[in-house]
C-alpha cells in the first residue's frame, strides 16, 4: 500500500470535513487528533480488506499508526 493510497483514505474516509488538503506524511496524526482509537480502528480494517493482511495484536500499537509514514514501514515489514 503506497503512503498516496493512506493519505487519500485519510482524508477522504476519516477527515471527511474536507479541513485538510495534504497530510505530511511524516505528521503526527494521533497528536494531531487526526487519529483517534476509533478512527485507528477503522483503519486497520480498511488496510485488513485492501490489502488481505491480517494484523497480529502486537502490531497494533499506537507507534505503528503514529504517521503515514509509519502505517507504511509496518506493512513493508509483512
Amino acid at each position: 500500500m503506497l503512503e498516496m493510497e493512506l493519505e487519500d483514505y485519510i482524508k477522504r474516509q476519516l477527515l471527511q470535513d474536507g479541513s485538510i488538503e495534504s497530510i505530511p506524511h511524516d505528521l503526527d496524526l494521533i497528536g494531531t487528533g487526526i487519529l483517534n482509537s476509533l478512527k485507528i480502528m477503522e483503519l486497520i480494517t480498511y488496510i485488513e480488506n485492501v490489502q488481505q493482511v491480517q494484523f497480529m495484536e502486537s502490531e497494533i500499537l499506537f507507534e505503528n499508526f503514529n504517521s503515514i509514514s509509519s502505517i507504511t514501514k509496518l506493512l513493508n515489514r509483512r
